[in-house]
């Protein structure tokens, strides 16, 4: 269960584990909201906050392994990009030909 910040997705992402999110952003709730339309996960809109329907997107998630296995394709997509890199680059990219 999360915010949906841009942190914490990434965390669940590369942990593999499917989201049951709450957005008190609009930022959050873009980001919980392509997380629901790849599959990974669950967004409880702010007005349908309460026990009952919490228990059910936990529930939903445990039960129907296509959240997990949707998480899992998003966590193979993380790794596959190889972010470190391509950030390194991109900043010695600037450095080079926009700081000379």
């Amino acid at each position: 269960m999360l915010y949906g910040g841009q942190g914490t997705v990434q965390t669940a992402i590369a942990s593999g584990t499917p989201i049951v999110g709450f957005a008190m952003q609009p930022e959050q709730q873009i980001n919980l909201d392509n997380v629901v339309m790849k599959g990974a996960g669950i967004r409880i809109p702010i007005n349908r906050w309460n026990a009952p329907k919490i228990q059910l997107a936990i529930r939903n998630i445990i039960k129907d392994t296509s959240y997990k296995e949707n998480i899992n394709t998003l966590k193979k997509l993380l790794e596959s990009s190889d972010g470190k890199k391509n950030s390194a680059l991109a900043i010695w990219d600037y450095i080079i030909n926009k700081l000379n």
